[in-house]
Formats: structure tokens, C-alpha cells, sequence
């Protein structure tokens, strides 16, 4: 977790031999002639070795210490295995010490090559400090191994991943720790084999699998948290008694703690700065929330690595993530207005699971109203009350709230389920008035969009902030949609957010003139309204479906489309507008692509309802989504086709 104030715990120890350390034993073996390859994967996994090994270091005061083991064989069979493979990398701390890095090929011959040290490189990046050992004159058809070892801080918790784009022929995990230290582990997405053990004073889990298929990339789904992986935890320290550590409850009240304890510094600076807002009165609940929220994330910037000190956030106007979550409670606290702050994980990267008090997935912070049930995201400027990261929805968390024992403010932690946003909270709106020049192959379209809820929230709260061109280039885009000759004359818009956010439809309007849409093929005339929508999602796959669907945040698409037939023309296929497909349960709507056609005189009025209510739908269900998916993008390759009146 890279939000919650890590701290150490107290440790009775013995030292362990340090002949008995596993890690000083592990090497590789004798070097193998090179397997026939399989030339229908780029790279095959043959060994994939990961270790985890505890113990308590005589050099450091007996205080507890970790070994990390990698070891890989890999054989590469095209050009792009080559690139993928021919390079160590990882991340590492200035505090870690790499033990152990070496790295080997072997050809089909059994001609081995071992590579030195010294083509070690050491590379800054955005996401730290890495580490690169590049691996020269690799063929077609070789394996590549290597082995390093890492000395770092003990993990408390911690995630292997087991499953990659490649197969692994054999994948183990092994986890050592002091027989006072009990790790729990629980595999995630697959079936595999596992041991429990101890002896010579340690507790040993090994976990293990041959043959696992690499992780299928499908549309509608996330790679990462549905790869095979193991999460373990430091659950129990029978030196210290029989207690699960690192429960949920024990989250809460850090987490509290960490929030809601002040200097006195700060405790002044949170009195001044809440009589400096002069919040109007007589506002309800949801109204102070919205007017403070656009207040202060219209004063204080958010940068990684700023202020968490409430007294500095105030004064310098920046905080870090964390600061402006602490500001932010602090001032509902000041208040009085109730909330409870809530934990969890984008489910896009990993799943929260509330039977296993793993702390990685205390990764995102939000705030909750219990007066309104809706959330706040404090940190995020793109997102305004009461709309969040849909990621961070659907999903589970640990709710915060503050409870009273005496004269002690304390946290109480409960997990719960955060309710995704319905469909009609999310509207993407289109309303398109359509004039058609033969002469001209020309079409104008008289466009007016609008978008509310979490279809504008990835740019609206953004455009006050961007140079005017640079908003106005975003804009344009939008109106322009997949038009490639679209000439656009744009309307002014609203550039700034208001107390309203999000709930407050955003619209552009706009005309665009183009030729595309337009084909004059002797007495006939062919207008793609398709097009007008804009470009959909299609959703054709040659295997069949593997994995559950997970939508991105439930959404509903209303579209008007109007249309000006020319003088002198009839329209011969309206029919071609007519779709209706759906995907029920029980009896229950759950998408629909629908749309329908009105002709009065020479209008033609197209109505488009198109909506998904659902984030998870089983692999039994697959294809009637897809149907309804695959019909919107079916309505956008519609050709209306006219002919002359004879």
C-alpha cells in the first residue's frame, strides 16, 4: 500500500544460523541444451522460481530482515521474444543490496555464454531508480537464464504474479519465515499446488503449478486483477500472542490516527482557515459539501510529495495527496459534517477481497456522506462530488467512521460494498439536425453534445485550467468525432466548473460541414447516418470467451438524429434504422441498443436509446452483450440510400 503510514512491529527474536538460510544455498543448476522450440509463442517460460525468505539478521541487532530470489529460464523463439528477454530489469531501492545477479544463455548445441556483471547499468526513471542488464547475441531458439538475490526491508505483505502473455512449463513460490512468524498465502485465479511446513525453526510454504497458459487479453476485461497470483500477509506472531495482526480493524485505526491527529500548529491552522472560507449559511448538506469541495480544490494544488502537514498545506496552498485528504476531513470534521473515510482499490488493477485483510489494497482514498450516500474524491481534481473513479466502484472497501469511547476519538472499520453509479447518472446526449446537398455532396450537421456524470469527467473539471487553444482543440475533437473532413464552426462553451459539477450536463455545440458522409452514384444518393454517432466499439473475437465481462462504469447513450430529406429524393431503405437488441436476466434489462425512425413529409427523425446497467456479467451472458455492443457499431456503418423522383 503506498497511502497508509507503514510502521514497524516489535519482534522477540532468536538469530538463525545462518548456515541454514536457504538463500545462501539456492544456485542454478548444471546448464541444459536447449529444448526443440515452439515456434508458435514467441517465448516460453521454463522454470519460473521466486522466493521470499524472512529471518533475524545477527548484523543488524537481530532485527528482522528479507532475501528476494528470482531465478527464470526462458526460451526465445522469434525476434520479439528476443526484445522482451534480452534485457534483466527491475526497480530497486538505494537501501537494497543485490546479493546476487548473473545471467546465462544456452543454444541448441549446448554452447553456454555467461554474461558479467560489469554490463550492469543503472537507469533513472519516473517510477524510481532501475536497474538494466543487457543480454547480447541471443539467437533465435536460445535460452536465456537468470538468477539475482536482493536483500531489502521484510515485507509485511506482499503479491507474486504467476501468469504472463508467455506459458510457464514450471512456476514455484517458496516463503520462509522464523517459526514465530506465520504468513497466510491464498492463490488467486487458478488452481495450484501447495505445501505447509516446519522444521529447523522455520515455517515453509511452497506453492507450486506446471503448465500454466498464459493470461488471455479479451475486450470488456483487465488483465492485471485477473491474472493467476499469490498474496501473502504477515498474519501471526506468537511471540507476541495469538492475535491475527493487520486486520482491517487494525487499518482503521491507523488510518484514523494518521488523519485525524493534529499538532497544534495544525489544530489553529484548521480553526482559521475554515472562519477564512465564509461558507454562505443556510445551505444543506449536499450543497456545502459541492461548495467546499470546488472551493478548495480551486486553492490548494495537489503534487506528489508535497505538504501533509495541514499547517503547511494552508500556508504554501500545496499538498500531497495525502495532505488534501487530511485537509479535507479536518474541515468536514471542523464542521460537523458527518463522513467516514473509505479505502479500497481500483478494480481495474486489483480486486479488493474483504476475506483476506491484505493492506496492498488500501491504495485509494475517498470520503463518504452517510447523510447523502454519495463519495467524494478529495485528491483527484478531474472528479467532483458525487462522482469518483468508477474504478474505485463496484467493488468493495474499508469504510472509516469515527466513534466516541469516553473522551477518545477512535476509528471503527468496516468493510462494504461501494455502489457503482447507475446508467442514467452517466448520460452521453446527441442531438444532430442533418441537411443534405446533392450538388454539392456535401452534408451539414448541426451538432449539439452533451455529456454528464462520468462521460465528461476524464476533461471537463480540467478545461478552466488549459490554455484556451488547448481546450478548444479537445472540444473540437469531440464534435468533430470520426468525421476525418469535418469543417467545424464551434459555439462558445462554459470552460469553468461550477458548484454544480458533474451532475451539470456539459454541452458543445458546433456545425460541421463535410463531404464524407455524402455519395452521389447516378440517379442515387448515399448518406452514411451512421456516422453521425460516431466511431463504436466492436467486439468480434476468434476464440471463444474466456473470462467474466467488467464493464468500465454503467453509462446511457440518448441520441436524436434529424434529418432533412433533399427536395427531389425518396428514401428507400428506412427500414435499415430499425434496431432492437437486448440483453436480459431473469426477465431484467441489463443493455440495450435500440433505435427507431419517424417520417413526417420530407423529415426523418432517428431516436437512439443505447444503455448498460451492469459492471459484471458472468461468461454466460457474453454473447447477448455482444450483440447489443456490436449493434451500435452495425448502426454506425448504416447508409441511407435515396433516389431521385421520376
Amino acid at each position: 500500500m503506498n497511502k497508509v503510514l507503514f510502521f514497524s512491529l516489535l519482534l522477540l527474536s532468536t538469530a538463525l544460523n545462518a548456515q541454514k538460510l536457504a538463500y545462501k544455498k539456492y544456485d542454478w543448476k548444471a546448464a541444459q541444451k536447449a529444448p526443440e522450440s515452439d515456434t508458435s509463442q514467441n517465448a516460453v517460460i521454463l522454470e519460473d522460481y521466486k522466493a521470499m525468505e524472512f529471518f533475524y539478521n545477527p548484523e543488524k541487532k537481530n532485527n528482522l530482515d528479507m532475501v528476494r530470489t528470482y531465478h527464470r529460464r526462458v526460451q526465445v523463439n522469434t525476434e520479439k521474444g528476443i526484445e522482451q528477454y534480452n534485457r534483466i530489469s527491475f526497480y530497486y531501492n538505494p537501501d537494497e543490496v543485490i546479493l546476487t545477479i548473473k545471467a546465462r544463455t544456452t543454444d541448441k548445441n549446448g554452447k553456454v555464454t555467461e554474461f558479467s556483471k560489469s554490463n550492469l547499468r543503472e537507469v533513472d526513471s519516473e517510477e524510481g531508480r532501475m536497474l538494466n542488464f543487457p543480454i547480447d547475441g541471443v539467437k533465435k531458439g536460445d535460452v536465456i537464464e537468470y538468477l539475482y538475490q536482493v536483500n531489502e526491508s521484510p515485507s509485511y505483505w506482499d503479491r507474486v504474479f504467476i501468469q504472463y502473455e508467455y506459458p510457464v512449463q514450471h512456476s514455484r513460490f517458496e516463503l520462509i519465515s522464523p517459526e514465530n512468524l506465520k504468513y497466510d498465502a491464498k492463490i488467486y485465479n487458478g488452481t495450484m499446488m501447495r505445501t505447509d511446513t516446519s522444521y529447523d525453526e522455520r515455517n515453509f510454504t511452497t506453492i507450486w503449478a506446471d503448465n500454466v497458459m498464459p493470461v488471455r487479453e479479451e475486450k470488456y476485461m483487465y488483465v492485471q486483477p485477473n491474472r493467476m497470483r499469490i498474496d501473502m500477509k504477515l498474519a501471526f506472531n506468537s511471540a507476541r500472542g495469538n492475535a491475527r495482526l493487520f486486520t482491517w480493524t487494525d487499518a482503521a485505526q491507523r488510518v484514523f490516527e494518521g488523519h485525524y491527529t493534529y499538532t497544534k500548529g495544525e489544530s489553529s491552522a484548521i480553526r482559521k482557515f475554515v472562519k477564512g472560507l465564509k461558507m454562505p449559511e443556510g445551505m444543506t448538506t449536499d450543497q456545502q459539501i459541492r461548495w467546499l469541495e470546488l472551493r478548495i480544490k480551486n486553492d490548494i494544488a495537489v503534487q506528489m510529495g508535497a505538504y501533509t502537514d495541514l499547517a503547511e498545506v494552508i500556508k504554501n496552498k500545496v499538498a500531497s495527496p495525502k495532505g488534501i485528504n487530511r485537509l479535507f476531513s479536518a474541515v468536514f470534521l471542523e464542521l460537523g459534517i458527518e463522513h467516514e473515510l473509505v479505502l479500497t482499490s481500483p478494480r481495474n488493477k486489483i480486486r479488493f477481497d474483504k476475506e483476506f485483510d491484505h493492506w496492498s489494497v488500501l491504495d485509494e482514498y475517498m470520503i463518504y456522506f452517510p447523510s447523502t450516500k454519495k463519495l467524494m474524491a478529495p485528491d483527484e481534481l478531474g472528479y467532483r462530488y458525487p462522482y469518483v473513479n468508477a474504478y474505485l466502484t463496484g467493488t468493495d472497501g474499508l469504510f472509516i467512521s469515527q466513534v466516541k469511547l469516553g473522551d477518545v476519538l477512535t476509528g471503527l472499520g468496516k468493510v462494504k460494498y461501494i455502489q457503482p453509479f447507475t446508467a442514467e447518472q452517466n448520460t452521453d446526449v446527441l442531438y444532430v439536425k442533418m441537411k443534405i446537398n446533392p450538388d454539392k455532396e456535401e452534408a451539414i450537421l448541426d451538432i449539439d453534445h452533451g455529456l454528464g456524470g462520468l462521460s465528461g469527467a476524464g476533461f471537463v473539471p480540467y478545461l478552466g485550467l488549459m490554455k484556451p487553444a488547448d481546450a478548444d482543440e479537445i472540444c473540437e475533437r469531440i464534435l468533430k468525432s470520426d468525421i476525418a473532413d469535418a469543417r467545424l464552426k464551434m459555439k462558445p462553451y462554459r470552460k469553468e466548473m461550477t458548484v454544480a459539477g458533474l451532475d451539470e450536463r456539459f454541452h458543445l455545440q458546433g456545425v460541421v460541414t463535410t463531404n464524407e458522409l455524402v455519395e452521389v452514384a447516378g440517379e442515387k444518393l448515399l448518406f452514411n447516418i451512421g456516422q453521425s454517432i460516431g466511431r463504436q466499439t466492436e467486439l468480434y473475437q476468434e476464440f471463444d470467451r474466456v473470462h467474466p465481462v467488467e464493464n468500465s462504469w454503467n453509462r446511457k447513450y440518448i441520441r436524436e438524429l434529424t434529418l432533412e430529406i433533399p427536395e427531389g429524393y425518396v428514401l428507400q431503405n428506412p427500414d435499415a434504422l430499425n434496431f432492437d437488441v437486448k440483453h436480459t436476466r431473469d426477465g431484467k434489462l441489463l443493455s440495450v441498443f435500440a433505435s427507431r425512425y419517424e417520417l413526417q413529409g420530407n423529415q426523418l427523425k432517428v431516436i437512439i436509446d443505447e444503455y448498460y446497467t451492469e459492471i459484471y456479467m458472468p461468461v454466460s451472458e457474453f454473447e447477448q452483450f455482444k450483440a447489443v455492443i456490436n449493434a451500435a457499431a452495425d448502426f454506425q456503418k448504416v447508409k441511407l440510400v435515396f433516389e431521385k423522383k421520376k
